[in-house]
């Protein structure tokens, strides 16, 4: 992705075509945004802490996500000590979803290649091609990227890239006959007018252990859709698994069905009539949820 533009929104640095440079000959701090948002995907960039000899403390980046989303930020450190991170903020405060701890002796200068990969919830943190922190656990929305920067010395971080996925959605239903309609008629072109790669566990076409397919196709979408009509135990259970996750699923129901299951009646369904007209009308709602869930 080219043509990224920064926007110092603290501190004192300077950002141009070949990057964005921070000095300071005492500890401070400060932070820019960039103008490209991002979702999923991978971002790439060169790092280079250098250390004023005489500080004791190290020098830090953070490539910040949601910052400002109404979702909790979501940080990815990178430190001239060698201590590596994957944090994000809940309402207690910072909470540490991996590390990776080591210290780094008698270097003034520290050159990082750094790539971070994101694919629903999961999130990597790679450091000159290792892997050094991975979480399932990341809450993220779609949102502008940031770095911040602190120390004393100087940091140079280069040859920013930006590489953005495809949306996926990943829908939970009954695979009999009878909702296959729901799917292919409603759900599927809905996903294809908004972009979104939709799919099911039963178009998998390559062997391996199924109930790990569908709890990592859970884990890896952005979104996650469930038709919660029948009682289906696995429906239910995958359902449960999405929202331990953070995924909140749109939830839809044939309003045939009179009541939902007491665990989810609080929850809002998208009700629908299994004919022309309902299905116009799930269309739109779907629609709807989707983007809102999108723009979150």
């Amino acid at each position: 992705m080219n043509d990224i533009r920064w926007v110092a929104i603290k501190g004192e640095t300077r950002a141009d075509k070949n990057g964005i440079q921070f000095k300071s000959k005492g500890y401070s701090r400060a932070k820019l945004r960039c103008n490209k948002f991002f979702r999923g995907g991978k971002i790439s960039f060169e790092i280079e802490f250098h250390s004023n000899s005489a500080s004791e403390k190290p020098m830090i980046a953070f490539v910040g996500l949601n910052e400002e989303t109404s979702n909790p930020r979501l940080q990815f450190g990178i430190s001239s000590a060698g201590y590596f991170s994957i944090s994000q903020e809940d309402i207690t405060g910072w909470k540490n979803l991996s590390n990776t701890e080591s210290t780094c002796y008698g270097n003034d200068i520290v050159h990082y290649n750094i790539l971070i990969e994101v694919v629903g919830s999961k999130a990597v943190l790679y450091v000159n091609g290792v892997l050094v922190c991975k979480t399932e656990q990341a809450k993220l929305s779609c949102s502008q990227i940031t770095i911040s920067l602190e120390g004393e010395g100087d940091i140079i971080v280069k040859n920013f890239m930006i590489a953005t996925e495809k949306l996926k959605a990943f829908v939970v239903m009954d695979f009999s006959e009878r909702f296959k309609s729901i799917y292919t008629e409603v759900i599927k072109p809905v996903c294809d007018e908004l972009d979104i790669e939709c799919f099911r566990a039963d178009e998998y076409n390559y062997p391996g252990s199924i109930i790990k397919d569908i709890l990592d196709s859970i884990r890896d979408s952005d979104l996650i859709i469930a038709d919660i009509t029948p009682d289906n135990g696995n429906v239910y259970f995958e359902v449960g698994y999405a929202f331990a996750l953070g995924k909140n699923p749109v939830l839809l129901m044939d309003k045939e069905r009179k009541d939902l299951p007491f665990d989810i009646s609080g929850f809002r369904v998208i009700m629908y009539h299994n004919t022309i007209e309902g299905a116009q009308y799930v269309k739109n709602q779907l629609t709807r949820f989707l983007k809102a869930l999108i723009n979150n």
